[in-house]
Order: structure tokens, then sequence, then C-alpha cells
């Protein structure tokens, strides 16, 4: 996320690169004519910019720049521009530019390390690390570095970077928005809930703050809290299925059927292709003795989602109270089948996720035939295909690593830092 950046850049965080492009130039009229031209389209680039509009605020850059070659500001703007528009490697030349002109420029080495965090190229760490050490107290970049950590999946160093830049800025909303929204999804709920009351209270605006909170506080055991977050979301945005599928799962779980099932009710008529709403209709007309209504909504729930193999169990159990015994014993044996293939497929997964990691602490430790070894155990998953280039590329086997990375690319042909990789490798 690079708005944040963009922000500070708008309002005059440009340092040396906007002193020299707004300097008044001496001489003819036209030059004069032509500074007045590039310092209009550069702050109508930098407000573009601040407001979300990067395709606009490119346009803008981009006609300071024909004006002025070489303007080092309008080189900056193009720079995030490009970033925000989700081009970071034509951004890097942008920024570097405008480092050729201005080497101690932190917005353009700034740009150069997000740059690099977003095609998850490890020469991102070192940039950021150029960046702290000039600007240690600017927690834009912290939150930045923070972002990069995680998502090269290094949790812990990822929320104590974001932590430095919540000690840098207390007060800053976002800061704690995105905590609170990371944390969340970490799994980590007291944690999550704090943050994102406090982005509340300092004035965060999210549609989604009121419902993490309510979630937070649903997965914390907090119920009081989390029906007043959750009926906050849902005044403030009636529409939200999320909001009102939650608080419905919540009143079942406090054995308030009667309000679970009018929640579920509005929100299936917002959203009736929702398997996962037809189920908790379900479950709360069961709940409230009204067997008819809950076989309907979950045989609607498996028209909806056939994958959904819980509702087999549920409908199972429902027809066993209604003694119909032959139509249970068939939803049970399916719900059966349907459970064991999952736990193989999780187990799968676990025994593929622990490889992997092998594989990650091996490369880390050098030992690069190992970690080959452990990666080529499975030549279709993309990120194994990833480490087993990365071992190759630290032998200096670039011709075979860049092979590994376009069999990569054929099963995820969006990943876009695979191109990267692949174009790095064949650089000679």
């Amino acid at each position: 996320m690079v708005l944040p950046i963009l922000l500070a850049l708008a309002i005059g965080a440009a340092g040396p690169c906007a002193e020299q492009a707004r300097r008044p130039q001496a001489g003819p009229e036209r030059k004069q004519g032509a500074a007045a031209a590039v310092e209009q389209e550069t702050d109508e680039a930098a407000n573009l910019l601040a407001t979300g509009r990067p395709e606009e605020a490119l346009a803008h850059a981009r006609r300071a720049a024909q004006i002025d070659p070489g303007n080092p500001l309008a080189d900056l703007l193009i720079g995030y521009g490009l970033l925000a528009t989700e081009k970071p490697e034509e951004a890097i030349a942008a920024f570097q530019r405008v480092l050729a002109i201005h080497p101690e420029s932190v917005e353009a080495r700034g740009g150069v390390a997000m740059s690099y965090g977003v095609m998850g190229d490890p020469r991102a760490e070192k940039e950021f690390a150029a960046v702290l050490a000039a600007v240690p107290r600017d927690r834009r970049y912290h939150r930045q570095f923070a972002e990069y950590l995680w998502r090269e999946g290094e949790t812990g160093r990822g929320n104590r970077e974001m932590e430095r830049a919540i000690h840098l800025g207390p007060s800053d909303p976002i800061l704690r928005l995105d905590y609170g929204k990371q944390l969340h999804e970490q799994g980590r709920f007291l944690d999550a809930a704090r943050q994102l009351e406090r982005a509340r209270d300092a004035g965060a605006q999210d549609p989604s703050l009121l419902y993490l909170l309510g979630s937070a506080e649903l997965e914390n055991a907090h119920f009081p809290q989390a029906e007043r977050w959750l009926s906050e979301a849902i005044a403030s945005a009636p529409s939200r299925t999320d909001a009102r599928q939650l608080l419905g799962l919540l009143f079942l779980l406090q054995g308030r059927a009667d309000d679970a099932r009018r929640q579920l009710v509005k929100a299936a008529e917002t959203d009736p292709d929702s398997a996962a709403i037809q189920l908790d209709l379900g479950r709360a007309a069961e709940a409230q003795g009204d067997l008819p209504a809950a076989e309907a909504a979950y045989r609607s729930a498996l028209t909806k989602e056939t994958q959904l193999f819980r509702v087999h169990y549920l409908l199972g159990a429902l027809l066993s109270r209604q003694r119909r015994l032959d139509e249970a014993r068939q939803e049970l044996a399916l719900y059966d089948k349907a459970y064991r293939e999952d736990q193989a497929r999780l187990q799968r997964e676990g025994s593929l996720h622990a490889e992997l990691n092998l594989g990650r602490a091996e490369l880390h430790k050098g030992r690069l035939a190992e970690a080959l070894s452990q990666f080529e155990r499975h030549p279709s998953n993309v990120e194994a295909l990833r480490g087993a280039a990365a071992a190759l590329s630290r032998q200096g086997r670039h011709v075979e690593a860049a092979a590994k990375l376009e069999r990569a690319l054929l099963l995820a042909p969006d990943d876009r830092r695979l191109r990267y990789e692949i174009g790095r490798e064949r650089t000679p």
C-alpha cells in the first residue's frame, strides 16, 4: 500500500527534488512560463496521487517531464504513479533517474525499496535498511517495510516494524487500522480488537472496521461487544450480509434463535446465492423447532455449494430426528466420505507446507543441494519451483533457475514477480 507515502509527498515531503524543480529559472520569459507549467502539472499530479487517482496523476507528471526533461520532481511523481498502478519495474527506472541527480533523496530511495518489495526482490531489505538509516523516525518507511516482511511470510519481524511505526505515530488511525487488520488475519484477535478500537477512536474511516471489530470480539468470546460492533456495522451499511450473518451466528451461540433467524432471513434476501447463509438459516430454523424450514434451507445450501460437506451431516441429523432413517444414513454416508477426503487433503497440504519450510530453512543455512532436493519433490507447486530456482541461482546455475521459474509461470501466469525473477536470471 503506497498511498500514505504519496499523501506525504503531495503535502511537501519531496525534499531537494521539489526545491530544485520549483526554483524560479533565470533567463527568457519562455523559461519562466515553462517553470510555472511544470509546477502546475507536478502539483496536480501530487494531489491526484494523494486522493488515489494514480492514472490521472501519471498523465500530469509525464506532461511535466515533457516540458522539462529530467525534472526530478516529475520523475519522482512518475515513479510513485507507476508503483500505484502496479508497474514496479518501470517505477524503479524513474526513481533511479532521480537518484542520479539527488543520490540523497530519501523519497526516491524509498520508492526503489517499495518497488523491490512489491516484486518480492530480496534487494528490498537492503534498500529499506538504507532509507531507515537515513530517516529512522519516519513512520511511513517502517510501515512499508512491515508490509514487505508480511508478504514474505516474516510475521514477527513485520509486526515489530509496524509497532515501531505506531510508536512514532501513536495517533495515526491508518497505521492502527492496518495493523489491526493484519493481526486479525494472524488470528491474534485480542490484539486485533485493541488496535482496531484505537483506530476507530482516532477517526479511522473504513467500511470493514466495525465488521472486523465485531468478528474479533466474537472470536474473543466477548459477546456483548461483538453484538454492539456488528449492530453498528449493519446500521452504517444495511446491505452488508457478512455482518448480518455473523450477528446471526452470534445469536445462535447465545441460544437466541428468533433473533438469529431474523438477521439471517434479511441476509439471505440480500444475498440469495450464499450457501453459508442458507446453512446458518437452517440451523436457526432447527433451533426454533421449524424442521421443514430447516430441511429446505439445508437442501438449498447444497444446491448452491455441493462441496459444503458439513451440510450433509446437519441434514442427516435432522432427518434422523424425523425418523427418516434411510435418507439420514444416505446423507451421513456422503458426509463421512467428504470428511475423509477433506482430512486427506489437509494432511497433504500440511506435509507440503512443512517440506517447503524445511527447504527454505536449508536455503537460509546455505545448504543449497539439500534445499534443491527438498523443493524438487514438488515439481507442480509454484512456491517449490521458486525455491528450487533460488537454490540453483545461488549455485550459479542461472539457465536452470530460469527454466524452473518459467515452469512456475505456466502454473501462475498472473504472477508478475515471476516475470521479474525470470528476467533477472536471464541477465548476464
